[in-house]
């Protein structure tokens, strides 16, 4: 969870994240840990003036790695957010299944400046139908909570 700075007394937090014992989604809150004190927003509204005076109302998260995206309870936060946002009827329970298989890679930093070039990828390599999948880009750590293909 990242530190969150600059919320103004008009923005509304419907969600914090806390620091847990690893990457295991079953681990423990750090309830203890200065770091969790407080716990840092995760996700919030935040109101706004354009330049033409209107005003209106954004939808932030500091979630959205694809490895986020595993998460079915974040996946209905994003398209609550949406429909709600766009005038829409939120549903009770919205359907957030994939419509497609799902492999999201780990993130990391990659100082490879060819990486992505030599994948070779393609918007149409994404359309319905497609499960694009690549290798996670070496020392990236073991994480098994996600899916993979069968290989």
């Amino acid at each position: 969870v990242y530190g969150v700075t600059h919320l103004t007394a008009a923005d509304t937090i419907l969600l914090r994240g806390a620091i847990t014992e690893s990457l295991d989604p079953a681990s423990k809150t750090l309830v203890d840990d200065p770091r969790n004190k407080p716990m840092q927003p995760l996700a919030w509204l935040h109101t706004y003036t354009a330049p033409n005076g209107k005003t209106g109302r954004s939808f932030c998260t500091t979630a959205g790695a694809s490895l986020d995206f595993v998460d079915e309870d974040l996946r209905r936060l994003i398209v609550n957010a949406a429909i709600e946002l766009t005038g829409g009827q939120v549903p009770k329970k919205a359907d957030v299944d994939f419509i497609d298989p799902f492999y999201p890679t780990f993130f990391c930093f990659i100082n490879d400046p060819a990486y992505y070039k030599t994948m070779n990828m393609k918007p149409q390599d994404f359309g319905l139908g497609k499960a694009p999948h690549r290798p996670d880009p070496p020392g990236n750590p073991a994480w098994p909570y996600r899916p993979t293909p069968q290989e």
